[in-house]
């Protein structure tokens, strides 16, 4: 029964305007904010990737995170894992932020940080108001 839900997930990202399309040699796909889903073509399998997550490596996403998007659909999970994937960035940037106020760094790098956090930010709430519109319809 999760597959076919699974496959209804994966119809939807299909559908998604802002979804691209991810094709692999054995595999169809769609990505869209850093969030990748896949239709294993031999298996009949889908998969769910936060690539965002450990650099190089694609993070399958956590059975919590399948339920959310089992629950909620597509859009709203890739919504809700974009903005943690922000906040943890926003994190680095603070923590870094905090080691050259504390070390008398230069003013450079503060300046290159705080520039990535305002991006950062930018995104954060136009991706929150994406998440509380759909929310609300």
């Amino acid at each position: 029964m999760r597959d076919n839900r699974l496959k209804d997930v994966f119809e939807q990202a299909s559908k998604d305007f802002n979804s691209t399309e991810a094709n692999g040699d054995m595999y169809k796909g769609y990505l869209s904010y850093g969030i990748k889903i896949v239709s294993d073509d031999r298996t009949k399998q889908v998969y769910i990737y936060n690539t965002a997550a450990n650099g190089d490596f694609y993070d399958e996403i956590t059975a919590e995170q399948y339920e959310l998007f089992l629950n909620k659909g597509w859009k709203c999970g890739v919504y809700t894992i974009s903005l943690s994937n922000y906040r943890r960035k926003l994190d680095v940037i603070q923590s870094k932020m905090r080691d050259i106020v504390n070390n008398s760094r230069s003013e450079k790098q503060m300046q290159k940080l705080r520039e990535q956090r305002d991006m950062i930010m930018d995104r954060y709430n136009q991706l929150a108001v994406k998440l509380n519109q759909l929310n609300y319809e």
